[in-house]
């Protein structure tokens, strides 16, 4: 159906941006710098010399990053940024509490 292929495109962007900021995370970490422990200073850091703008998570909308406290089986995703970051294990994930049209946890991405 029409929903079902806007869904799927969605998801696609959705993985797309993700992998745009996983890279701009990872290059970040790889040069050494000190990784910034708040999202404000983390956005500045990626904005300066990784990225144009942090990228759109299409699904809520939200283009910031929430920094999470815990390890990445313990991640809470609630819809309130676009991407979430775990400096434990250094993840980013869609910060979605719900799944794909396939039923996958979108926090698995």
């Amino acid at each position: 159906s029409a929903g079902a292929a806007k869904e799927e495109s969605t998801e696609r962007v959705l993985q797309d941006h993700l992998c745009q900021v996983r890279t701009a995370v990872r290059t970040l970490i790889d040069s050494g710098e000190t990784v910034p422990t708040t999202a404000t200073e983390l956005e500045a850091v990626l904005l300066d010399k990784y990225l144009t703008e942090i990228p759109v998570n299409p699904i809520n909308d939200q283009s910031t990053i929430r920094i999470s406290g815990t390890a990445f089986a313990e991640l809470k995703p609630n819809g309130t940024a676009g991407w979430l970051y775990a400096p434990i294990d250094r993840r980013i994930v869609p910060d979605l509490p719900t799944r794909d049209q396939d039923g996958n946890p979108f926090l698995s991405y």
